[in-house]
């Protein structure tokens, strides 16, 4: 089948959809659609929120199949097929019914907060959320684990916002926990600093294999000037500070050469390596001054 008679059918079959569900004027508040997405158990959704005389409000977003429940990877390669599934969180759920059509379905839903989320909220001191912030909620799955997992409201703990923030970095309960064991006791500012500067949990387990215990600012410095954890575990010995890790690597001095030098009798100081390294100083003149006497 030609990729212009596909295209033909689909429009078709969308028209007939369209007077199926009502034209777009008759539509009240909220529609979805969805495609195939990355992989075969992922699907890329798109909900649209609509009110009379406003404008839309969209959000895309990608899903594993598994938590649109009732939906099925047959369903969706159908030619035609009648669906209705829904997204259960911990702060409400979506409901969906719609038709798909060759890979692609749209249809309408409606959100049902969960009134026991706002109570157990309200509980560990949290101002009671309204339903759009439990629709949020919803959205980027922060479901209550999350929330316990950096304690009750109040100083220094995160807001609901902040654990929306950590969620849109793609930071699960699992790897929070991960990193919070690796890294210290890291704030969820913390937390979210590291994933935007890249750092993973097989960065923070690199470092503390090397006997490092560090700040978050300094980690994100090492990962932004790539000091990786093999230079650190090969400079551990002499207990440079980040900033003088940072300033090892930036000068191209590996922990080879400090070793060599060090046992050739220079000081272990960060200026002192660089200064050497800047000026091609090989560890043989070093043995060789020792030699002549020199200090």
């Amino acid at each position: 089948m030609s990729d212009k008679l596909i295209a033909v059918i689909v429009a078709v079959a969308f028209g007939i959809m369209l007077l199926t569900h009502g034209d777009g004027a008759s539509m009240t508040a909220t529609e979805w659609s969805i495609d195939r997405g990355s992989s075969p158990d992922t699907v890329r959704l798109k909900l649209v929120r609509r009110s009379p005389g406003s404008r839309s409000e969209s959000t895309f977003g990608t899903f594993p199949l598994k938590d649109l429940e009732g939906l099925t990877r047959e369903q969706m390669k159908a030619v035609r097929s009648a669906v209705r599934f829904q997204i259960a969180r911990d702060a409400g759920k979506l409901e969906c019914e719609g038709t798909f059509v060759l890979g692609v379905g749209q249809g309408k839903y409606n959100f049902t907060p969960n009134p026991a989320f706002r109570a157990e909220l309200e509980k560990l001191g949290y101002d009671s959320p309204g339903d759009e912030q439990l629709y949020s909620l919803v959205l980027h799955n922060v479901g209550l684990d999350l929330v316990r997992e950096f304690g009750p409201a109040g100083p220094g703990r995160p807001s609901i916002h902040e654990l929306i923030a950590l969620r849109d970095r793609g930071v699960s309960l699992e790897m929070a926990r991960q990193m919070r064991e690796l890294g210290g006791d890291l704030s969820l500012r913390d937390l979210v600093r590291l994933r935007d500067h890249g750092v993973d949990e097989g960065y923070l387990r690199g470092l503390r294999e090397a006997g490092y215990e560090m700040t978050a600012g300094d980690m994100v410095k090492l990962h932004d000037h790539g000091v990786g954890p093999e230079m650190v575990r090969g400079l551990k010995e002499f207990r440079f500070s980040a900033e003088d890790l940072v300033k090892l690597r930036d000068h191209g001095v590996s922990p080879e050469y400090v070793r060599e030098l060090v046992e050739a009798g220079i000081e272990p100081s960060a200026d002192h390596l660089v200064k050497l390294r800047q000026h091609g100083v090989p560890v043989e003149l070093v043995y060789q001054a020792r030699k002549s006497g020199y200090a």
